[in-house]
């Protein structure tokens, strides 16, 4: 990042990312606390377009990494979540690699849980570990960092977590991740998508009568 200096460059930090959208001319007020909280090692706050915050991190995660994430859901941020973040933190093993703390607020906690397929309106937030690293060697080692980081944090959240940042074998949670709404969203799998075609996925699977859940051994051509 060109405004965190040199000597900073590969080293761990806290990253806040995060957005006014109201009136520019109260900006500046509204992130002095941030600011103010404790050391800044750099920073750039500063009105922008969209399409640039959504972009601003392109360049860290180019094509071709490989990828192991976990993801939970959290009431708040208690002292020990925060702990346990704090040290594995201290102990990222890719520069690629980062846990990410999403808020869940505002109007996502204005719609009913059962509403639509995601129910999980009342948690505060989504911890997600994005595990990210470039050579294949180094596979078992940072997916091992990703399992003992999720093991540790875990007792202290939700059975649940955001899906988009779940991997392949978090399947077994996927029906904790829908909570009341699973069988009426097995339903409509069921009546759509019978055969379970769309299966590479985190996968909600059809119950049929006279037969089990439809499990294809490989995605059709």
């Amino acid at each position: 990042m060109p405004f965190i200096p040199e000597d900073w460059h590969g080293r761990q930090i806290c990253l806040i990312v995060g957005m006014w959208t109201g009136d520019p001319a109260e900006g500046d007020a509204r992130w002095r606390p941030v600011l103010e909280a404790g050391q800044v090692v750099g920073s750039l706050v500063a009105p922008m377009p969209y399409p640039f915050l959504n972009g601003a991190f392109d360049e860290g995660n180019p094509p071709g990494l490989q990828g192991y994430w976990k993801a939970d859901f959290a009431r708040e941020l208690t002292d020990d979540i925060l702990r346990v973040a704090q040290e594995f933190g201290s102990t990222v093993p890719s520069l690629a690699t980062a846990n990410h703390f999403y808020p869940i607020d505002g109007a996502v906690q204005r719609v009913a849980p059962d509403a639509t397929a995601f129910p999980y309106r009342s948690v505060g937030f989504s911890p997600v570990i994005a595990g990210q690293w470039e050579s294949p060697a180094d596979n078992e080692a940072n997916i091992a960092w990703v399992r003992s980081y999720w093991a540790a944090l875990h007792q202290f959240t939700e059975p649940a977590g955001y899906i988009n940042f779940q991997d392949t074998d978090d399947q077994v949670r996927v029906e904790a991740n829908y909570a009341a709404n699973y069988a009426r969203l097995a339903e409509v799998k069921t009546k759509y998508d019978p055969d379970n075609f769309f299966h590479v996925n985190q996968n909600i699977k059809p119950v049929l009568a006279g037969r089990a859940a439809v499990e294809p051994e490989a995605a059709p051509a």
